[in-house]
């Protein structure tokens, strides 16, 4: 009985965790990268609710695939259509565009986010979220909105940046500054020649990216097209909100909750980056766009087989559509590696069910490995919250496995402690009894002692 009612004390440590996960919602491709960490966070017997706010709309199914055990809330017609088909042609055209531009392939999912968001908030999802209860919200880069929700409902962050380690992350997270690497983004040309321009330039890029975050609102529209037309529009729309002016006198920025999150992912490796040194804020969880080739059945697979080394698969992301591609950018591929002329190259291209009878799909493995501790550890620490200053607070956020062995530890101490009472115990038990044993002596025999 003693042993079961010690048992107990690890109840509260091993409780579920109520997780918040919002999906992408572009494409069916974006959307396989967290449903399959919503399903893993399922089967660890935690309480998943997912929010899929469906951009483009989604091909009619005769069978719709439904996620194990997590609980999907799922808000369509959140574009109009002139929207959604400016998201389908971006992927289409704008990566093969001779003068591309970074922001302007941006530009078309900021409006998509600013309309979408608007629905969000309009809608009955906050008051729907609220009755959840969850210990911990998993944001994407790239809709600032997500992280105006999470701040409504009062849950740590850890922000997901898709695009790896960008120079977004690393002043959000503080990590220190490194001059020798170049940034992820920036306005100025390269400079290879002299070793001084290209660290000035690198400061340049730098100290841009720290001004936009400053929470200067003046000073970051100016400077940054992505702020003036993201980021901004949606502080201002939770601002002037009139249920949150209640409860908020004055809305923080979305870079100010982006700086405020717990954990940032970065979908990169460190071998891939550059070496620096980096906050213990940055988990680097790799392998989020990683494709799988699929055998196909003949006569599909006979340029496969007759290659003589083997298969090469090639992913520009997920957004990217490589039907788009022009044949010049194709032969540019295998013109850059003489070994293109012994392997096959697959290109993953865009599937719809209008123009294929089926769909082949491929998603990561175990690109989240790594990722699922600290979601736990997160949502334990904002769990113990309430406990305040309790004495239960310091049992509710220490590690299962390090609480174990401190309970292990004390029931040893505990079990050997009772031994050793029980038998000074009979030592002086016994001595009671051999002493009232003995013969008791008269009075004349004392006096003849």
């Amino acid at each position: 009985m003693r042993p079961f009612s010690l048992l107990l004390l690890l109840l509260p440590v091993c409780d579920s965790l109520n997780i918040l996960l919002f999906l992408l919602g572009t494409n069916q491709y974006e959307r396989n990268i967290f449903e399959f960490l919503a399903q893993q966070l399922a089967l660890r017997h935690h309480n998943v609710i997912t929010v899929k706010p469906i951009l483009i709309p989604e091909e009619p199914r005769l069978v719709k695939p439904k996620l194990h055990l997590v609980k999907e809330k799922t808000l369509k017609n959140m574009l109009p259509k002139n929207l959604y088909e400016d998201l389908e042609k971006a992927g289409d055209v704008i990566p093969w565009k001779a003068g591309y531009e970074e922001e302007a392939y941006d530009e078309v999912y900021w409006k998509a986010h600013n309309a979408s968001c608007y629905k969000m908030i309009n809608s009955n999802l906050l008051e729907v979220l609220q009755k959840d209860a969850p210990d911990v919200a998993i944001t994407y880069s790239g809709n600032p909105c997500q992280l105006a929700i999470a701040h409504i409902l009062a849950v740590p962050v850890i922000y997901y940046d898709l695009e790896g380690l960008s120079d977004e992350t690393l002043v959000a997270s503080n990590s220190p500054l490194n001059l020798d690497a170049p940034p992820s983004r920036c306005f100025l040309p390269e400079v290879h020649s002299l070793y001084a321009l290209s660290r000035i330039r690198n400061g340049i890029c730098c100290l841009r990216e720290y001004l936009v975050q400053s929470g200067i609102p003046f000073v970051s529209k100016i400077i940054s097209k992505k702020y003036r037309l993201l980021d901004d529009p949606i502080t201002t729309m939770f601002a002037e909100d009139y249920n949150f002016q209640k409860r908020f006198k004055q809305f923080p920025a979305t870079t100010t909750l982006l700086r405020s999150s717990s954990f940032f992912f970065a979908n990169t490796d460190p071998l891939l980056e550059f070496p620096r040194a980096l906050s213990p804020r940055v988990i680097p969880v790799g392998g989020l766009h990683i494709d799988h080739p699929k055998p196909l059945f003949a006569p599909w697979n006979i340029s496969i087989e007759s290659a003589k080394k083997g298969l090469i698969i090639v992913s520009l992301g997920t957004q990217a559509n490589h039907a788009g591609m022009k044949a010049s950018q194709v032969s540019a591929y295998s013109k850059s590696d003489p070994r293109y002329c012994y392997v096959f190259v697959s290109f993953r291209y865009s599937t719809r069910a209008k123009e294929m009878s089926k769909e082949f799909r491929s998603r990561s493995t175990s690109a989240f490995a790594t990722a699922l501790h600290y979601i736990e550890h997160v949502g334990r620490n904002h769990g113990s919250a309430f406990l305040g200053h309790t004495p239960l607070h310091p049992l509710a956020t220490l590690n299962f496995d390090l609480f174990a062995v401190v309970l292990l530890f004390f029931y040893v101490l505990l079990f050997f402690t009772c031994r050793l009472f029980r038998l000074v115990f009979n030592c002086q038990r016994k001595a009671q009894i051999h002493k009232q044993s003995e013969p008791i002596k008269g009075r004349q025999a004392k006096k003849n002692d």
